[in-house]
């Protein structure tokens, strides 16, 4: 009868190491893709493909990959906003399934209102801000490019208040993920104007 052992952790990210687990040691006591980007990607762009064979942003660095990084995507389009909300924190999903789930519910918020607070609950959360999901893109930055996707200005809004609390580096990072896909980052606030004589304030 197999018992239930302990998943071993990675050192790197602090998550579980469960696909690769018999490759644990092997690799530093990591994920394979944490061990890569520790120590095979020097000198490289997080997002660039490396010279090393099997590189994870050799599929995230091609012109269609970018390009579609913000079209809806289908499979996620199905699932009802409680899932969605139930996926991001969910450890048994993949960590790319997680930013799926959250860049779709930024989508959404344009049109609720009301779920706009959760989806900035999420993005804000450390973990999320942590957990990284293709190259050097975390879950909560596709949260926030789900709301830049959503092409609203209170989404466009929300999306740069949030940015604007994460460090240099990741703002850098996001900058170049949103042009990449043909997005103006930071996207333009809506003008203002006087009800009265239409000038700008």
């Amino acid at each position: 009868m197999q018992t239930e052992t302990k998943e071993p952790v990675c050192v790197r990210c602090g998550l579980e190491v469960r696909v690769n687990r018999d490759s644990y040691e092997l690799f530093e006591r990591m994920h394979w893709v944490c061990f890569h980007f520790e120590f095979e990607h020097m000198g490289f762009d997080p997002d660039e493909e490396c010279d090393a064979p099997g590189c994870p942003s050799s599929p995230f660095n091609s012109p269609p990959a970018r390009a579609g990084l913000l079209a809806p995507d289908p499979e996620f389009q199905k699932l009802d906003t409680a899932e969605l909300l139930a996926m991001v924190p969910c450890a048994a999903k993949s960590v790319l399934d997680r930013g799926r789930a959250a860049m779709e519910l930024g989508r959404r918020a344009a049109d609720d209102p009301a779920l706009q607070p959760e989806v900035a609950a999420l993005i804000r959360d450390p973990a999320n801000r942590r957990l990284i999901t293709i190259g050097s893109v975390s879950v909560s930055q596709l949260g926030t490019a789900g709301l830049v996707a959503a092409d609203s200005e209170p989404t466009s809004a929300l999306a740069r208040e949030l940015a604007a609390e994460w460090p240099p580096a990741d703002q850098s990072d996001f900058t170049h993920l949103m042009t990449s896909a043909g997005a103006p980052w930071p996207p333009p606030a809506a003008q203002k104007t006087e009800t009265t004589g239409g000038s700008p304030y």
